[in-house]
């Protein structure tokens, strides 16, 4: 598994609409010489207040290279639940994706629907200063639709990226 439970340096606004707040979030990392599956990205949620449902969101997987986020994955989650203030949210894709060794990758979310309004309903995903060697934080596009191009290119987020270490080859596996 990879990493970062570092001290908040503050929180990033988060909304679906075309304005800054309606940018990606997300995190970059480094896989391990060995062959890995992605299963699940974790990251810390503050700002003081509840945030309602019903949200949307879009977890997208990637190639990293400079500021270019290249897609080869993407799955849709709804939240219909009320989260607090320092809770972690995680995303578990439906099956694992293989990753290579030794590569840079990238995965965000973006918030593409609510039905709450954003009196009750911003979250603000937490940052630190750059703890993690293997990557950074990032976000793009705007409404939710993350892009190519990564900005906010700068630190880290408080996160966990649950890897999987792939079976043997010849090994037969059901995943549920």
């Amino acid at each position: 598994d990879i990493a970062s439970f570092g001290t908040s340096a503050g929180t990033d606004k988060w909304w679906h609409d075309t304005t800054a707040a309606g940018r990606t979030i997300g995190q970059t990392f480094t896989t391990p010489g060995t062959p890995v599956l992605f299963n699940a990205f974790t990251f810390q949620v503050g700002g003081g207040a509840e945030v309602h449902p019903t949200k949307t969101y879009v977890l997208r997987l990637g190639t990293v290279s400079d500021t270019t986020f290249t897609e080869f994955h993407s799955e849709t989650f709804t939240q219909d639940f009320v989260t607090y203030h320092n809770e972690y949210w995680t995303y578990q894709v439906e099956t694992p994706v293989e990753l290579e060794p030794d590569t840079l990758y990238g995965v965000d979310v973006g918030m593409t629907s609510s039905t709450s309004a954003w009196q009750t309903g911003i979250p603000y995903p937490h940052r630190t200063a750059n703890v993690y060697p293997g990557g950074t934080r990032f976000r793009s596009g705007v409404s939710g639709v993350g892009t190519e191009t990564m900005v906010d290119v700068s630190g880290d987020r408080i996160f966990h990226i649950n890897l999987l270490q792939p079976p043997p080859a010849g090994t037969m596996i059901m995943i549920r």
